[in-house]
C-alpha cells in the first residue's frame, strides 16, 4: 500500500472513531427520550439511587465511556496530523501561573453565581440553608442567638432551638463566614465568593503536587464540577469547609519547606481552625494527617529557633479559635463543653418533639454506632453516589487509583481515610439533590488523586501526556453536554417548586402580614417524580421585623390570639387549591373549624 492509501486508511480510521464516538452520545439521548422520559430524574433518596437516576447512570457510564474512548482516540488522532496538541500544550505550559490564580478565581465565582440565578432561581435546597441564614442576622447583630419570640410554638422549626434564646443547631463558623452577605442582601452569593477564594488554594496546592501544567488542568476541573459547583451556589456550610481544607493542605505543604517563613504555621492553625469551626467532624477527619505531617516537620526542624517559630506561629491563632469556640458554646448552651446539637436534641424531647426533625429514639448528630454492617453499607453508597456525581464523568474516580504510587499522594490518601474513617458511622451520605452531600469535602483528595491520575497514565508512553490531557478534555466536554444538563433540569424544576409560595405572595400583594402554613412546604407531587429536601418554612429574622412573617398553623382561634402581639400587621393562612397554586385566605374571614388541622408531630399538644 503506498502512502497516498495509507494516509486514506488513516484518515478514515480517525473519521470512523470521530463518528463512533458522537453515535454513542445521540445513542444515550434517544434511549432516555424512548425509555427514560428525556431521564427525568427520582431525586429525594437518603440511600441508595432511586430507579429512574439509577436508569441514568447506568446509561450514561455505558455510552458516555464509549464516546469518551471512541472521541480520544480519534480527536487524538486528528491532533497528532494537524499538529495542533503541540501548539496547544505549549500555550497551556507557557500561560502564566498568576493569569490562571486571577481568571480562575473569577470563573470560581461567576460559575456558581450563574447557577443560583439561572438554575436554582434562588431558592434553597435544602431546609438547613434558612438555619445558616437566620445565625449568620443574629452574628451581624453581635450575637449568637435571638430572645424566642412571643407564643414560642408558632415559631418552633427544624434544626432550631427554641427554649427561651432562639438559634440554629449548627456550629456557626459558616454563619460568620455568611455573615457579611446579610449587609449587602447577598447571602446567596457568599458561598460563590468562597468559591473563588478556593480556587488559588486548589492551584498552589496542586502546582507543588503534580507540577504547573497539571495544576492548571485540576482548576477547570473545579469549576466544571457540578457537584461542587451547585454546593458553591447554595447557603449551606460545605464549601468554606472545603475551601478551608484546601488552604490548610496549601499551608501545611510551604511549612514544611526547609525555608518555611512563619505564616506558613500561623495560615496552617487558622484555616484548620476555621474548618473545625465550620464542620467539626470533617475538619478532623481531612486535617489529622495534615496536622500529623505538619507535626512531625515542626518538631524536627533545625535549629531550635525554627522548631519554636512554628510551634509559636501554630499554637497563637489554635489558642484563640478554640477560646471562641468554647466561648460561643458558653453563651449558646450555657456550656463551653455543650454543643448547640447537645442543647436542640435536649429542647425537642423537652418540647414533645413538636415541629421537630427528630422522632424519639433519635440522636444529633447524625451518627449510630450501634450497626457496623449498616454504616459500612452507607460508606459505599456514599461512595457510589461521589463517584457519579463529583464530576459527572462516566469514568468516575477511576482514575484515582493510578496515583497509588504517585509521589506525594500519600498526603491525599491518608485525608481521604481519615475522612472515610471520622464518617463511617454517619447515618446516612445525605441528600442526593447534587451528590451526597456529607462527602462533599471529600472532593477535594478525590480531586488532587484524580488529576495526579491522569498525570500517570500520560506518563506512560511517549506522547502520552497529550493523549492523557485530550481525555481530560474530552471527558468535561461530554459531561457538559449530556450529564450536568439532566442534572440541572431536575435542580430547575425543584426550584420551581420549592419558589411557588414565594412567587405566589408576590403575585398576591400580601405584605406587611403574618402567614400561617401548613407541613409540608409544598406539593412535591407537582414535580413528580422529582422530589427535594424542603418541607418546613423559612425562618424569620432575629427582630421579626421581615416584611412577611412566616409561622406555624395551630388552629384559627389559636392562630388569632398571635395576631394580638402583632397588631399592625394582617393574617393570612396560606392553602393549596386542587391545581398547586397557594392561595392566602385572611385569617379574619375564618371560623372555628374552617381551616385544616396542623401537622405538629410528636406530642401534638397545644401549649405554650
Amino acid at each position: 500500500m503506498g502512502l497516498e492509501g495509507a494516509g486514506a486508511k488513516h484518515h478514515a480510521q480517525t473519521a470512523a472513531m470521530l463518528l463512533a464516538g458522537v453515535s454513542a452520545l445521540l445513542s444515550f439521548f434517544g434511549v432516555g427520550l424512548y425509555w427514560g422520559d428525556s431521564y427525568t430524574l427520582d431525586l429525594g433518596s437518603l440511600g441508595a439511587p432511586a430507579s429512574r437516576y439509577s436508569f441514568f447512570l447506568v446509561n450514561w457510564t455505558l455510552f458516555g465511556l464509549a464516546s469518551a474512548g471512541f472521541l480520544t482516540v480519534g480527536i487524538a488522532r486528528t491532533a497528532k496530523h494537524t499538529g495542533i496538541i503541540g501548539k496547544i500544550s505549549e500555550k497551556w505550559r507557557s500561560s502564566p501561573d498568576g493569569l490562571w490564580l486571577v481568571g480562575g478565581a473569577i470563573m470560581g465565582f461567576a460559575i456558581p453565581a450563574a447557577i443560583r440565578t439561572f438554575v436554582l432561581q434562588g431558592a434553597p435546597l435544602t431546609d438547613d440553608e434558612s438555619a445558616y441564614r437566620f445565625m449568620a442576622q443574629c452574628l451581624i447583630g453581635g450575637r449568637v442567638s435571638a430572645p424566642s419570640p412571643p407564643m414560642k410554638l408558632f415559631f418552633d422549626n427544624v434544626f432550631m432551638v427554641n427554649d427561651g434564646s432562639l438559634y440554629a443547631h449548627y456550629f456557626i463558623g459558616w454563619p460568620a463566614l455568611l455573615s457579611p452577605g446579610v449587609i449587602f442582601g447577598a447571602t446567596g452569593y457568599m458561598n460563590s465568593l468562597y468559591s473563588a477564594v478556593t480556587v488559588p488554594a486548589v492551584f498552589l496546592s496542586m502546582r507543588r503536587f503534580v507540577g504547573s501544567s497539571w495544576a492548571k488542568a485540576s482548576v477547570v476541573v473545579f469549576f466544571f464540577s457540578p457537584m461542587l459547583m451547585v454546593a458553591a451556589s447554595t447557603e449551606m456550610a460545605h464549601t468554606t469547609c472545603f475551601g478551608a481544607i484546601a488552604w490548610a493542605t496549601w499551608f501545611c505543604l510551604r511549612s514544611r519547606d526547609e525555608s518555611a517563613p512563619w505564616w506558613s504555621h500561623f495560615g496552617f492553625a487558622l484555616s484548620l481552625c476555621i474548618a473545625f469551626f465550620i464542620r467539626p467532624t470533617t475538619a478532623l477527619g481531612l486535617g489529622a494527617p495534615l496536622l500529623a505531617a505538619w507535626g512531625y516537620a515542626a518538631w524536627n526542624a533545625t535549629p531550635t529557633s525554627r522548631r519554636s517559630t512554628a510551634i509559636a506561629s501554630f499554637v497563637l491563632p489554635s489558642i484563640v479559635m478554640a477560646a471562641l469556640f468554647l466561648a460561643a458554646n458558653t453563651v449558646q448552651n450555657g456550656s463551653a463543653f455543650q454543643t448547640a446539637y447537645d442543647a436542640a436534641q435536649n429542647y425537642e424531647e423537652a418540647n414533645g418533639f413538636r415541629f421537630a426533625g427528630l422522632v424519639p429514639g433519635e440522636v444529633l448528630p447524625n451518627f449510630d454506632f450501634s450497626n457496623p454492617r449498616k454504616a459500612l453499607e452507607n460508606t459505599a453508597l456514599g461512595l457510589l453516589r461521589l463517584n457519579c456525581a463529583l464530576f459527572g464523568w462516566p469514568l468516575g474516580l477511576a482514575l484515582v487509583f493510578l496515583a497509588l504510587r504517585v509521589r506525594g499522594a500519600g498526603i491525599f490518601w491518608a485525608m481521604a481515610a481519615g475522612f472515610l474513617v471520622t464518617h463511617f458511622f454517619v447515618l446516612t451520605p445525605g441528600i442526593d439533590t447534587f451528590g451526597p452531600v456529607y462527602y462533599t469535602e471529600l472532593g477535594w483528595p478525590a480531586l488532587a488523586l484524580s488529576i495526579a491520575g491522569f498525570k500517570k497514565l500520560g506518563a506512560r508512553s511517549e506522547g502520552g501526556a497529550e493523549r492523557a490531557a485530550v481525555l481530560l478534555a474530552v471527558l468535561i466536554a461530554i459531561t457538559s453536554l449530556c450529564y450536568i444538563p439532566v442534572r440541572f433540569g431536575a435542580l430547575h424544576k425543584i426550584s420551581e417548586n420549592i419558589n411557588l409560595p414565594f412567587d405566589a405572595l408576590k403575585k398576591s400583594g400580601v405584605s406587611n402580614a403574618v402567614v400561617f402554613y401548613i407541613r409540608p412546604w409544598t406539593v412535591q407531587r407537582l414535580i413528580s417524580p422529582t422530589r427535594h429536601f424542603v418541607f418546613w418554612r423559612p425562618n424569620n429574622d432575629p427582630d421579626l421585623e421581615n416584611d412577611v412573617l412566616w409561622v406555624n398553623h395551630l388552629s384559627v382561634k389559636h392562630d388569632k390570639r398571635l395576631m394580638g402581639h402583632f397588631p399592625d400587621r394582617k393574617g393570612y393562612l396560606m392553602l393549596w387549591d386542587r391545581g398547586g397554586t397557594p392561595r392566602f385566605r385572611s385569617l379574619d374571614s375564618l371560623g372555628p373549624g374552617e381551616a385544616p388541622k396542623p401537622v405538629i408531630g410528636g406530642t401534638g399538644i397545644i401549649s405554650f
